[in-house]
């Protein structure tokens, strides 16, 4: 009987818990509000590139905003070097 109770009070518990986001509570859209504020920004872009005698400024401005959209990895530990493969040592002659 004890156990019985143990168990009930686990899924008691657990159901008091937050469950978590399934993947239909989520909307992947962004608000149209956000998309016109982007497209107005990317023109705006454009044509400041256009002004200042830029070339091929609609691929100019979409690497910029790609380049802004991309996540920088700066966390603990991470270096920036590039790791080189160690070559063997020259034999000395003979």
């Amino acid at each position: 009987m004890t156990a019985c109770r143990t168990i009930w009070a686990v899924l008691l518990a657990l159901s008091l818990l937050p469950q978590p986001l399934m993947a239909e509570d989520v909307d992947t859209n962004p608000p149209q509000e956000a998309v016109a504020d982007d497209d107005a920004r990317r023109q705006k872009m454009i044509g400041d590139c256009e002004e200042n005698r830029g070339v091929d400024c609609e691929r100019e401005v979409d690497t910029e905003l790609e380049a802004q959209a991309t996540p920088q990895h700066q966390g603990v530990g991470e270096t920036d070097t590039i790791r080189r493969p160690v070559l063997p040592r020259p034999r000395p002659a003979r």
